[in-house]
């Protein structure tokens, strides 16, 4: 089946007018290859074309020829191939605009000349959660984007940012369509309306560009501790998974944590990493002698089981080799599974099992998810929170001819039993989410509800 696509104007209203010091670098030729390359090697290593059954990339391929043909500077190129980057819908299948060092323009999605915003989805709204400190009273934590250059924020986030941000659940698509909100090239204006804590309705013109405001409230390191309840309770937060400097960190706090008699492990903006910085820090919680990953699988490519193009599924049946070729030609035949297993070395005394609450939610993709899988059978821990962003795997990362980076996912991943997990995310035990109402009066909807499953279950 031919796919239809919605192309919405390359951020048109985003992007009022690109200024005049975008470069335009780019071959025709070059501009070619950069989505020829991509496309190929997602053709060729690509894992989870079995969710997409409906699409046909080779014809979506052939549309986005003449797209890349027409841009008319570096950024709406790469903008081009972000759009076909997200028809994908994969955690790690993506476009990065190049490096800093290797353009003559910047994006960004915080920085304005007077304003520094974060944005996040809360209530399913786009909340500032974060500002520069300078401005706090004129754009205060807790305000709501209700327009977009005088589009709802709702349909501008639909339409103009999320076709371009590839995800792999509609709950991880929707936190970073509301994240990016605001996304664009330096130089660039965009009309905002938003609603102050108190009510009143404000209009305000943003430059995107250079700003080195302090940010309120301020950033926490990757890896942070803290006490509650009277020292009761142990809060840990891990922010990622990329440094491994983080386990000696926590080396540092487990003589704290362990006189606790709960533990809340907040990984709720963690995205990931490396998987066996993962490992290292769910070997301290975990009972078990083996810690066991997710079942993962690769394509697998044999020229010569392609000959059968002509196959149905009805030829398929009873005839392995049949089945195989019909398989390969669909980019569907996938390796035979394997699961990583990695010894436990850590004694009994250096570790904490005791009552212990994972606090998740759609950021959670790729090795913070394994993290989850290594720890998800262990009957002293219970995840709290929201679905995770259900995007496993394990990216390929090459270059294009405009020095962007693309990366195509490789990996399957799946629960040791087989089950999916890809499209819905891991979900928690017990669901709770941030509320704006806590949000305004500065209380963790999420946070408070572990404290009270531990006060409940470990502090009596």
């Amino acid at each position: 089946m031919k796919t239809k696509i919605f192309f919405i104007g390359l951020f048109i209203s985003l992007q009022i007018a690109i200024v005049a010091q975008v470069p335009n670098t780019l071959t025709t030729d070059e501009k070619i290859i950069g989505l020829s390359a991509f496309w190929e090697t997602a053709a060729y290593n690509f894992p989870y074309f079995s969710f997409l059954p409906n699409t046909n990339f080779d014809s979506l391929y052939q549309n986005f020829i003449p797209k890349v043909i027409n841009t008319k500077n570096d950024f709406e190129y790469c903008m081009v191939l972000n759009r076909f980057a997200a028809y994908y819908r994969d955690n790690h299948t993506y476009i990065e605009f190049p490096s800093q060092d290797k353009r003559k323009y910047s994006v960004t999605r915080s920085n304005f000349t007077k304003y520094r915003i974060e944005i996040s989805n809360i209530d399913g709204k786009p909340i500032v959660t974060r500002t520069g400190k300078s401005t706090i009273n004129k754009l205060p934590v807790g305000s709501e984007i209700l327009e977009v250059n005088h589009i709802s924020a709702k349909e501008y986030i639909d339409k103009e940012v999320k076709p371009y941000f590839s995800a792999s659940s509609k709950q991880r698509l929707q936190t970073i369509g509301i994240r990016n909100l605001l996304f664009g090239v330096y130089g660039t204006t965009v009309s905002i309306k938003f609603k102050k804590p108190d009510g009143s309705i404000v209009n305000l013109k943003l430059k995107r560009g250079k700003n080195s405001d302090e940010w309120y409230p301020a950033k926490n390191p990757s890896l942070f501790y803290k006490s509650i309840d009277d020292g009761r309770i142990a809060c840990l937060r891990i922010d990622s998974f990329s440094d491994t400097a983080i386990v000696d960190s926590l080396k540092k706090y487990l003589p704290e944590i362990r006189k606790a008699k709960g533990v809340i492990i907040d990984i709720r903006k963690n995205m990931g990493g490396s998987s066996l910085t993962a490992k290292d820090i769910a070997k301290y919680f975990s009972t078990d002698t083996l810690i066991i990953g997710s079942k993962v699988r690769s394509r697998v490519n044999i020229s010569t089981l392609n000959l059968k193009a002509s196959l149905t599924p009805a030829d398929t049946v009873g005839n392995a080799y049949y089945k195989w070729s019909y398989l390969c030609y669909h980019k569907l035949l996938l390796s035979k599974p394997g699961i990583a297993e990695f010894k436990n070395d850590i004694s009994s005394d250096e570790k904490v099992i005791k009552p212990t609450t994972i606090l998740i939610g759609p950021d959670n993709v790729s090795a913070a998810e394994e993290f989850l899988v290594f720890l998800r059978n262990q009957k002293h821990i219970v995840f709290i929170g929201e679905n995770t962003g259900g995007g496993n795997g394990q990216p390929m990362i090459f270059k294009l001819p405009g020095g962007e980076t693309a990366a195509v996912c490789t990996q399957n991943c799946s629960f040791t039993d087989g089950t999916d997990y890809y499209r819905v995310g891991i979900p928690p035990d017990i669901h709770t989410a941030q509320t704006y109402k806590d949000f305004i009066k500065n209380i963790d909807t999420v946070l408070e509800r572990a404290k009270r499953y531990l006060e409940k279950v470990a502090t009596n």
